[in-house]
């Protein structure tokens, strides 16, 4: 959903209408989708050992109410609490009057999403301590908030799934996520759903896979790749009691999450992230020991930093 919040409560909230309209301003056809499928409670298993899960060092971005943009790093993520912490400034003009939305794409890839619709992408080379020259071009038009969707997730390898104000689920290919050409699978995207909301947490994972906050429960959502077929969708109900404004993924069922009231940024293992079942590792929340501030534009991780 759109980072900018009010009191830290969802910005689109709202029943909304709007134009229907492409990335690159081209029409957006109507295709056979289904709704949102029924949640399937999860059924009793047998307790899962932990996976195999492997993270480097995470890396990502802070953008504060000031417009300041920051790297941020946790060399340690699964190893304890305290250990995400702010580096050096590496931008401006990161407001929420600039951005309604910024989402990291894997390694050193940062989009932002002005409130004119724009798509614009950032490349940072850590190693360098550079930002790639191709910086700020705008990769995508037609996703303005409100008027052309309401709600927007990134996955990795430049997945975006976004809702139209009707509650159509599009998702959208960029193709050239890495160099910032702007090059798209299919510039009027692939609907896969009806029925989402601008007040759903959407957090792609990749290959199909994604969460979804709704109404303080978390689902894990799976489905067929668009090009194979009609969409068909396999879920579950993996969590209750969730309430974050904002949740990222790591890869291999690592969550990042930033709750009220103070925007604690808190991590969660899933223990089944390929087929669903409602298990995570203990404890539960481990604070990260970073905070983001009301009125900013969060924090995003490298949702490539930790594989199954």
């Amino acid at each position: 959903m759109f980072h900018r919040r009010l009191a830290r409560t969802p910005l689109l909230s709202l029943a909304l209408a709007g134009a229907l309209v492409g990335p690159l301003g081209a029409p957006a056809t109507a295709q056979a989708a289904q709704r949102v499928p029924a949640v399937q409670a999860a059924p009793a298993v047998r307790p899962l050992a932990a996976p195999s899960v492997s993270c480097r060092a995470a890396t990502g971005f802070l953008a504060l109410p000031s417009g300041d943009l920051y790297e941020v790093s946790d060399p340690n993520v699964l190893g304890g609490t305290g250990n995400l912490t702010r580096g050096a400034r590496v931008g401006s003009s990161w407001t929420t009057s600039d951005f309604a939305w910024m989402g990291a794409g894997g390694d050193g890839v940062l989009y932002g999403l002005t409130w004119g619709g724009q798509l614009r992408w950032y490349r940072w080379d850590a190693g360098d301590r550079s930002w790639d020259p191709a910086s700020g071009r705008v990769v995508g038009t037609g996703f303005t908030p409100i008027k052309g969707i309401v709600n927007i997730g990134l996955g990795v390898e430049g997945r975006f799934y976004v809702v139209r104000p009707n509650g159509r689920l599009v998702e959208f290919e960029h193709t050239g996520w890495h160099t910032g050409s702007a090059t798209w699978e299919d510039r009027q995207g692939e609907q896969i759903g009806l029925g989402w909301k601008s007040t759903d947490v959407i957090v792609p994972v990749g290959d199909g896979s994604l969460y979804l906050q709704r109404a303080g429960s978390l689902h894990w959502y799976r489905h067929t790749l668009p090009g194979d077929g009609p969409t068909i969708w396999r879920t579950r109900l993996v969590g209750s009691g969730w309430s974050m404004y904002a949740i990222g993924s790591a890869g291999g069922g690592v969550l990042y999450t930033t709750g009220g009231p103070d925007g604690q940024v808190k991590l969660y293992q899933h223990l089944d992230p390929a087929d669903g079942a409602a298990q995570w590792t203990a404890p539960q929340g481990v604070a990260k020991g970073l905070s983001d501030e009301p009125d900013s534009l969060g924090v995003v991780i490298d949702p490539t930093t930790c594989s199954a």
